[in-house]
C-alpha cells in the first residue's frame, strides 16, 4: 500500500494541511506537541477507524468543533487506486467510505489499509499481557484469512452467551442451552486455533528472516522465536477440554480456556523473553515482530504494509535505527516516522532518491526536502 495524499480536517492541532508523501521514507520532525504524532494519528483514523493515541474521540477532534475529517488518496498493489474517506463526530456517529461506497463497519477499513503503528508502547508486545499478542494475530489473520473476522464475532457472541448461562445454570433448561453452547463454542474454538497456530508458525519464520537484518550479525546469543497457546493444555482436546471444565466454569461465571485466552509465547535462548530482556530490547524485539508480520502478509497477498513510527529517538541505540529504516526501506515499505529532534540516520537516508523531510511546528506540516509525487 502507498498512501500518496492525506487531507486533514479538525484533527487536534493540526491547520487543515494537504499532504503528499513518498513511496519510501517520509520524516516528520518537530517540537513535542507540534502536531507529528498528529498527522500519524490522521492515517491511524483513516486506516484503522480509530486513534492510536486515545480511545475519548473528544480529545482528538480541535477545540470548537464539532468532527474530524481525513481522506486520502492511496495506491493498492491488489485493489488498484483508492479513494478513502473517515469522518467522526464528537457524538461517535461515523461514516467512511472507499471511493464513494459506505463502509458499514469501520473494523472493515483495516481490511482495505494494513497499517503497523509502531510507538513507545510497542515493547508491550513482548513484555505485556496477552490481548496485545491476541491482537497481533487478529491484524494478521484479518488480512490474510476472508473468514476469521466473522468467525472471531460469532465466537465472542457464543462466548458471551454462555458466560452468560454458566451465571444462570441453576434456572430451567439452562443446561440444555448449556450443552448448545458448547457444541458451538467448540466447533468455532478449534476453528479459529487451528488458523492461529499456522500463522504462528509462517510468523516465526519471517522472523528467522528478519532478525539478522535488525540486529547487523548481533544477534548471536540472542535466539528468538515465538509459538503457538492455544488457550487450553497442548495436546488436548478442546471438546474435552470444556466438558472436564464446566464444573470450574459455573463456579467462576465464564469460560476459561478457549482461542480468547489464547497467546504467542515469545522465547530468548528458550527463555520467556518478558522475563529477560530490557525495554529497549522488547521494543527492538517488538519492531522484529511488526516486519515479520508485514512480510507474512505480502507473501501471502502480495500487499505491502504502510508503517508509522512514532518517537523514532525514543529508546533505541542509533545503530538500531539506522538498521531498522534501512531494512524497511530495502523491503519497499512505505514509513512516516516521526521524531521530535533529526536524527543523523533521518538525514542520511533522506538524501536518497525517494525519502522526504517534513518540518511540523504549531500545527503546520512544511516539506522541508525530498522527490515530490
Amino acid at each position: 500500500m502507498f498512501l500518496k495524499a492525506l487531507t486533514i480536517e479538525g484533527v487536534r492541532n493540526l491547520r487543515s494541511p494537504e499532504l503528499h508523501f513518498d513511496k519510501s521514507l517520509s520524516f516528520l520532525v518537530g517540537a513535542n506537541g507540534s502536531g507529528k504524532t498528529s498527522v500519524l494519528e490522521a492515517v491511524s483514523l483513516l486506516c484503522r477507524g480509530q486513534s492510536f493515541r486515545s480511545p475519548n474521540i473528544g480529545t482528538v477532534i480541535r477545540h470548537g468543533k464539532s468532527d474530524l475529517s481525513v481522506w486520502g488518496e492511496v495506491e493498492d498493489e491488489v485493489r488498484g487506486a483508492l479513494k478513502v474517506a473517515f469522518r467522526k463526530t464528537r457524538t461517535n456517529e461515523t461514516e467512511a467510505r472507499v471511493n464513494g461506497e459506505d463502509i458499514q463497519r469501520t473494523s472493515k477499513l483495516i481490511e482495505y489499509l494494513p497499517l503497523q503503528i509502531i510507538t513507545a508502547e510497542s515493547a508491550n508486545l513482548v513484555l505485556g499481557a496477552p490481548k496485545a499478542r491476541r491482537r497481533y494475530m487478529d491484524w494478521g489473520l484479518v488480512h490474510e484469512h476472508g473468514a476469521y473476522l466473522a468467525w472471531r464475532r460469532e465466537f465472542q457472541r457464543v462466548l458471551r452467551q454462555r458466560n452468560t448461562c454458566l451465571r444462570n445454570v441453576g434456572e430451567s433448561g439452562a443446561m440444555h442451552q448449556l450443552d448448545a453452547w458448547d457444541r458451538q463454542l467448540v466447533e468455532l474454538g478449534k476453528r479459529i486455533a487451528s488458523v492461529q497456530s499456522d500463522y504462528v508458525i509462517a510468523v516465526n519464520a519471517g522472523l528467522q528472516r528478519v532478525l539478522p537484518a535488525l540486529m547487523g550479525g548481533d544477534e548471536a546469543g540472542f535466539d528468538v522465536s515465538v509459538s503457538y497457546h492455544s488457550g487450553w493444555q497442548e495436546g488436548d482436546d478442546f471438546s474435552e477440554v470444556i466438558r472436564a471444565t464446566r464444573q470450574r466454569d459455573v463456579e467462576l461465571g465464564r469460560t476459561v480456556a478457549g482461542p480468547h485466552a489464547s497467546d504467542i509465547r515469545i522465547q530468548v535462548s528458550s527463555r520467556l523473553a518478558s522475563r529477560i530482556v530490557s525495554r529497549g530490547e522488547a521494543r527492538a524485539l517488538s519492531q522484529a515482530l511488526n516486519v515479520a508480520q508485514a512480510e507474512q502478509l505480502q507473501q501471502a497477498t502480495g500487499r505491502r504494509s504502510l508503517f508509522l513510527v512514532d518517537e523514532l529517538a525514543g529508546e533505541l541505540d542509533a545503530k538500531t535505527r539506522a538498521r531498522f529504516l534501512s531494512l524497511l526501506e530495502s523491503r519497499r515499505y512505505q514509513v512516516l516516522a516521526a521524531s521530535a529532534i533529526e536524527l543523523e540516520e533521518m538525514g542520511d537516508l533522506a538524501d536518497k532518491q525517494g525519502c522526504a523531510m517534513f518540518h511540523v511546528e504549531q500545527g503546520q506540516v512544511t516539506k522541508r526536502r525530498g522527490v515530490d509525487n
